[in-house]
């Protein structure tokens, strides 16, 4: 099992809008409960609470903006983070 992220960026430059992705995943093997996902964007901290065999509940803390969520196989959770012309957002799922 994986969990799974696609992290898209984006903000105003000259009047365009310009966005970029990266897609990545976690191996559920080696989550332990406490541990930090080490995270494309280094200010953000995503933190695992509970593992399950195939769901897992994180906390994704960015400044002020925290969200808890848990995410399964049938399940995609979001966390996104606005402000002025800059933006950000995480997809989570679970693959096998």
């Amino acid at each position: 099992m994986k969990l799974t992220y696609r992290y898209t960026v984006h903000g105003f430059s000259g009047g365009m809008m310009l966005s970029n992705t990266i897609d990545g995943e976690w191996d559920f093997n080696s989550f332990e409960v406490g541990s930090q996902l080490e995270s494309v964007n280094t200010e953000v901290k995503i933190t695992v609470l509970e593992k399950n065999s195939d769901s897992v509940t994180i906390k994704v803390a960015y400044r002020k903006n925290e969200k808890t969520m848990t995410v399964s196989t049938v399940s995609e959770e979001w966390f996104k983070d606005d402000a002025n012309a800059y933006g950000f957002a995480f997809a989570f799922t679970v693959k096998e």
